[in-house]
């Protein structure tokens, strides 16, 4: 077992929203696109990888 060293800067929880399934699968059906959502996504999977 390894053990994970606390990360140095946190994301702060009240930046995310979990939506329950037929929230996101309505979002998945509809023929917007949301550049800016995909955006910050990328950003966080970007921090958390570096730290």
């Amino acid at each position: 077992m390894v053990e994970v060293p606390a990360v140095a800067n946190p994301i702060p929880t009240e930046m995310f929203r979990f939506r329950n399934v037929e929230q996101i699968m309505s979002l998945a059906n509809t023929n917007f696109e949301l550049p800016y959502i995909i955006g910050e996504v990328c950003d966080i999977r970007i921090t958390v990888r570096q730290c």
